[in-house]
């Protein structure tokens, strides 16, 4: 007994080898010493020697077959060494003994969770703390999972309660914080963060997510000061750097942007976490930089998973993967072509995980042939559902923007994946097949720089729904201290679009003549104080009028009506702005790039043949504002075109467009049957 007591001293000195040594010595001179082999068994697990802990602990097992904590500990280290059915059913064993020791249904769980059978495990998290209430690690990891799989009100739950026991708690304010930010409660995300600061002044990332609330609720110099407080507290935070920029581009203050984008510039072929792809959209116009950063972004993700023994539908089965089937550009550009899908070829599977639930996502549903809310599971959850349902060809409607589950087509929904509509340029992905493009947004010289084989649409990769009403209010410039005779252009792009640049074209062209106004998106006041403060040094921002925003879409068409024309921005250019601009009757005037993003309204208005209003440069770009303006005649002319066609039922026909990406859909779904290797499509 004196031996076995220095044993545990040594144990608890982590003094491995002199206690493996005597028990070691006991075992040879007293084989069944049952004391000797539990201690060496904890030894060997201490020390990773997975082996020989299972081999100790199989003989002290044999002696006391019913001794639990044995058995939790052999089913400890075979789940240590992925064994994890096995160790399941030692726990199941432990729990036939007594279906009282809550740590064996904690252990199940963080096995379950492990292999991502998520809700599996939460079923046992909870028989764990409804055994032991105050069972503080199984709050925390069934408060994360639940957190995970989006069951806010349930991890909210959780981490209030991890706070009661643990008020001094940090990461449980931070994660308080984030799921009252989910839930729409942005003050008391706020106060959440604040409070896990309070404990932890140095947390960077409390810091970094309040910083993104404050983007999300429009205050940007709040961000940016928050932000900058982030970096000061962790310089090396996944993405700071280019947060910092990207909120400056909120608020348009350009003051060092020149520097910082050269500064970072240099480090986006140096780093793995420089940016997120879906900002450098709006910064650089170069394939080659945008195809760095997806590729960085995608190395958060593993290889793709493969499907087998994938069998032939009588049927096309299309599965649509998105958030954005609520109010949103997405869904509103995209539901004419739900609609209009051949149901005698193709079958439709809505996959949606957005949070939001009103008219336009009870509409899109309705032109599903089958349609499924995922929000709340898993990734690998998601995957399984599309391949139950012997999914052929995936569509990802979401990218690289917010709310993306991109994961989803890691684990392999269908045989085909598809990068469409949502986001503007390649994903960089080893796991995306094809993505939707046309000859003008895909440069044929610039493949090489997208992951995925392009599809060629004819005309313009965009979708639009030629049965979008546009209210019949009339909004007259009066109401906005417009003078009648005046020119008017406009831009509805989001204020990260604009750039220094493009802004300074604007009062150019704005102080061509004194009967030019300017309307823009309403904005934050700082954002709209910055630009008015740039724009009053030449005198012209009095002709710059930000326009309250209105709920009703088809009223916000309708105010476009006011303007004359729409001055674009680059390098991310407009996009569904363009598809309702045109709609609406106001021509585009757009800059062409080399990117995907630069190009979409380039593609727009050439697939109605108003290439006249698609310039090269900032120079052609201005000349053309100038004259269109000047020469009222001529833009009326190019209005009478754009109104001629959808009188005529031309603009943007919606069925024909279908067919077209009906046609793309066989051939790579029958490409795959015929075991053909993935390759460039045009139809």
């Amino acid at each position: 007994m004196e031996l076995i007591s220095k044993v545990k001293e040594l144990l608890k000195k982590e003094n491995f080898e002199e206690a493996k040594k005597i028990c070691e010595d006991l075992l040879s001179k007293s084989p069944n010493n049952f004391d000797a082999l539990y201690l060496l068994s904890i030894i060997n697990v201490k020390g990773l020697n997975f082996k020989d802990a299972i081999i100790s602990l199989n003989l002290a097992i044999k002696m006391k077959p019913q001794e639990i904590n044995l058995l939790n500990l052999k089913g400890i280290v075979l789940e240590k060494n992925n064994n994890r059915k096995e160790a399941i059913k030692v726990w199941e064993e432990i729990l036939n003994i007594n279906s009282n020791f809550f740590q064996a249904y904690y252990n199940i769980g963080n096995a379950l969770s492990i292999e991502e059978n998520y809700l599996e495990a939460l079923k046992y998290y909870d028989k764990a703390i409804k055994i032991n209430p105050d069972y503080f690690i199984a709050l925390n990891n069934r408060a994360s999972l639940n957190l995970k799989l989006r069951k806010y009100e349930n991890a909210l739950v959780d981490f209030t309660k991890l706070i009661s026991l643990k008020k001094n708690n940090h990461q449980a304010h931070f994660h308080k914080g984030v799921i009252l930010s989910e839930l729409g409660q942005k003050k008391a995300a706020v106060n959440s963060f604040a409070e896990a600061i309070k404990i932890k002044q140095d947390y960077a990332e409390a810091y970094y997510g309040m910083a993104i609330i404050f983007r999300e609720i429009g205050d940007h110099k709040r961000s940016l000061e928050t932000f900058k407080s982030a970096k000061i507290y962790k310089k090396n935070l996944n993405y700071i750097d280019a947060e910092i920029i990207g909120a400056k581009r909120h608020l348009c203050s350009w003051d060092d942007i020149d520097e910082d984008l050269n500064s970072l510039n240099k480090e986006i072929f140096n780093k793995k976490k420089i940016m997120k792809p879906f900002l450098s959209l709006s910064l650089f116009d170069s394939c080659e930089i945008l195809s760095q950063v997806a590729k960085d972004f995608s190395y958060n993700f593993s290889e793709r998973s493969k499907i087998l023994n994938h069998k032939k539908n009588d049927k096309i089965k299309l599965g649509y993967f998105s958030a954005n089937f609520s109010e949103h550009a997405v869904s509103r550009q995209l539901m004419g072509t739900l609609k209009f899908h051949d149901k005698k070829q193709f079958e439709t599977i809505g996959f949606y995980f957005g949070n939001k639930k009103d008219d336009i996502l009870k509409k899109v549903e309705n032109y599903f042939d089958n349609f499924f809310n995922v929000t709340n599971l898993s990734d690998k959850e998601i995957a399984k559902i599309s391949q139950d349902n012997n999914i052929d060809i995936a569509i990802d409607l979401m990218g690289y923007t917010a709310q993306n589950r991109h994961k989803i087509f890691q684990y392999s929904c269908a045989p085909i994946h598809i990068n469409y509509l949502g986001y503007a340029g390649t994903l960089g992905s080893n796991y995306m097949d094809y993505i939707i493009g046309d000859k003008t947004v895909i440069n044929k010289n610039l493949e090489k720089f997208y992951s995925e084989k392009i599809i060629y649409l004819p005309k313009t990769f965009m979708p639009n729904n030629d049965q979008q009403i546009i209210s019949d209010k009339n909004f007259s410039r009066k109401e906005f201290n417009i003078p009648e005779d005046a020119f008017v252009f406009c831009c509805f792009n989001q204020a990260y679009k604009i750039n220094k640049e493009m802004f300074n074209i604007w009062i150019k062209i704005l102080k061509s003549s004194d009967k030019n106004y300017l309307i823009l998106k309403s904005i934050n006041l700082d954002t709209a104080k910055n630009l008015h403060n740039i724009a009053k040094q030449s005198g012209v921002n009095e002709r710059i009028i930000f326009l309250n925003r209105i709920d009703s879409y088809e009223e916000h068409l309708s105010r476009h009506k006011i303007a004359d024309l729409f001055l674009d921005t680059f390098p991310y250019s407009s996009h569904s702005t363009c598809m309702a601009s045109i709609w609406s009757g106001v021509p585009v005037l757009t800059l062409s790039g080399q990117t995907f993003a630069s190009n979409v309204a380039s593609s727009i208005l050439k697939s109605i043949n108003l290439d006249e209003l698609v310039v090269k440069n900032l120079i052609d770009y201005e000349k053309k504002a100038v004259e269109l303006s000047s020469n009222k005649e001529k833009n009326t002319e190019i209005k009478n075109k754009i109104k001629n066609l959808k009188e005529n039922k031309k603009l943007f026909n919606t069925k024909e467009y279908t067919t077209n990406l009906e046609s793309a859909f066989k051939k790579i779904y029958n490409n795959y049957f015929l075991d053909k290797k993935i390759e460039t499509i045009e139809i």
